[in-house]
């Protein structure tokens, strides 16, 4: 019994003097798949789509036991996407064009908070590679869609705005990756990151002769995942 618990406490010890802890910090890009990029030619009815390439940024807490290689993390994800020059043009044409029209399109916001575990193995002094899979929620908020008309109708100047309007939106989110560790301070990473599947509260606000006009709109569910390229400093 006593080897047992001489054993024991040595191996602690020693998993408490090789663990490694630390914080890293990252940016790269954001590539949207699925609903995230799919056209919006000759669509009237979804907000979501055409999003290019965006920002990812991002930063980590990790604690890994050096001898075997495996650990936790833990930390903050921001992704920021814009549509797409051709997709603001086919979501103007979709609606019908003309003398006077402009459109605000809308920006995404996806904060992802995260933690999971990961596994670094060293292949020389100076290199290394790492991956690591982790889960937890995503925050979505995608700014207002605006359409602007103003023209002249038998000579008597018309305005009129067409708002919507969506809450934030939460749901269940993961990812995973992998990526090399260059002089133990370095990383580059790609990872697969699914975002969720939203359905935001959205409301459609008509302005029209001083009036103003609310009702909900019923958004189809949609899901948001992308592929993000990255690179880090480890601290």
């Amino acid at each position: 019994m006593k080897k047992i618990i001489l054993s024991l406490s040595a191996l602690l010890i020693s998993s408490y003097l090789f663990a490694q802890s630390g914080v890293s910090f990252h940016a790269g890009t954001t590539v949207p798949l699925g609903d995230f990029s799919r056209s919006l030619k000759n669509d009237t009815v979804n907000l979501v789509g055409g999003t290019g390439a965006g920002i990812n940024a991002g930063v980590l807490y990790h604690y890994t036991f050096s001898e075997t290689g495996f650990g936790l993390q833990g930390g903050v994800d921001f992704n920021f996407n814009t549509m797409k020059k051709e997709e603001k043009n086919n979501f103007l044409n979709s609606i019908g064009t003309m003398p006077g029209v402009t459109v605000t399109h809308p920006k995404y916001y996806n904060i992802s908070l995260l933690t999971g575990a990961n596994y670094t193995y060293a292949l020389s002094s100076s290199l290394g590679v790492f991956a690591d899979a982790s889960a937890g929620v995503n925050f979505l908020k995608m700014t207002d869609t605006k359409v602007n008309m103003n023209f002249n109708f038998f000579g008597m100047p018309v305005n009129m705005d067409l708002t919507y309007i969506s809450d934030k939106s939460i749901a269940f989110a993961y990812k995973g990756g992998a990526g090399l560790i260059i002089k133990n301070r370095y990383t580059l990473a790609a990872h697969y990151c699914a975002l969720g599947s939203h359905k935001p509260k959205t409301n459609a606000e008509a302005r029209f002769m001083g009036q103003t006009v609310s009702e909900k709109e019923d958004l189809p569910k949609f899901s948001l995942s992308a592929v993000t390229i990255t690179m880090g400093l480890k601290f």
